[in-house]
């Protein structure tokens, strides 16, 4: 098997921006784009070292569930079905055999898009099916476009994201960024940081209506979305010291907003965690023979 970081896989914007892929967890190696005469790095550098303990999620498609299941089991068809216990005993990401750890095939390669698919059999990874899944990533213009895609012939729940880390600035820290969430607040989590089926109202330190520092705070929330769609801005982050802007648009419900990585902070558009445990949230169930599908779209303003 050709090693896959000496396999560059890259695709370009008309105005200069370059992104680097790979197919192990079909995944971001780089994303760099023009700044002063120079070429700047906009999210996590990929390395060999960071797997040396074991395959990380920066910069990964990640499925076929995006966050955590409680206590990595729910109940589909009268039957009960258990996952692998990765974090917290929840299962995170679709467990330690989830799409993040698969090599991908290539499927389609042109200047600005690439393709890539996989194959996970029914239990592989402890949810049921047959399934294949799909990832596009495309540039139009100043906008990176991530498609996601997946079939299964059982019924069973689906819930794609991309985990990329991002930093604007030239400088290794986020004290100079600025982030903007237009929700209608955020799940409520309990020690396990498995939501408990409530929302946090977007005040106080939960309130991004309006661009705002992190001020040393963390956060590991799924904010929800006031108006997901791909023709609305659902979040932005703005870097005083370069003058780079990030839009988000959305077709999921949900945002995860993670700025526990170094300098670096991930805006994962997807449906809330747990949604196979909470019935009251939207729905993740994909039927037999039906496709699954979901975009966001990361548009960098200069």
């Amino acid at each position: 098997m050709i090693n896959p970081f000496k396999e560059e896989i890259t695709i370009q914007s008309i105005d200069g921006m370059q992104v680097s892929l790979m197919k192990l967890g079909a995944r971001i190696k780089s994303f760099t784009l023009p700044y002063l005469n120079k070429v700047l790095h906009i999210t996590e550098p990929i390395s060999e070292l960071m797997f040396k303990e074991k395959i990380p999620y920066s910069g990964a498609t990640i499925g076929a569930f995006a966050s955590r299941i409680s206590d990595g089991e729910f109940s589909l068809n009268n039957k009960r079905y258990k996952l692998a216990i990765d974090q917290d005993g929840n299962c995170l990401h679709g467990g330690p055999n989830g799409l993040h750890s698969k090599v991908w095939d290539l499927k389609e390669h042109t200047k600005h898009s690439a393709t890539f698919i996989t194959q996970v059999n029914d239990l592989e990874d402890g949810f049921p099916g047959n399934r294949t899944f799909q990832i596009k990533y495309e540039f139009s213009d100043d906008e990176l476009q991530l498609s996601f895609g997946a079939t299964t012939d059982k019924d069973t729940h689906i819930n794609m994201t991309h985990h990329v880390y991002f930093n604007l600035d030239t400088e290794e820290h986020m004290d100079n960024h600025l982030f903007l969430i237009q929700a209608d607040g955020a799940l409520e989590l309990n020690h396990q940081k498995v939501p408990t089926g409530n929302i946090i109202p977007p005040t106080g330190e939960f309130n991004f209506s309006q661009f705002n520092a992190l001020n040393n705070r963390q956060f590991d929330h799924n904010f929800v979305l006031s108006k997901p769609s791909l023709d609305h801005i659902s979040a932005a982050v703005y870097c005083t010291t370069t003058d780079i802007t990030l839009e988000v648009s959305t077709d999921q419900p949900g945002l995860q907003f993670y700025t526990g990585h170094g300098h670096y902070f991930a805006m994962e558009t997807q449906h809330f965690p747990d949604t196979p445990n909470q019935p009251n949230f939207p729905s993740t169930l994909v039927k037999a023979g039906a496709s699954y599908q979901q975009k966001c779209w990361y548009r960098i303003v200069r």
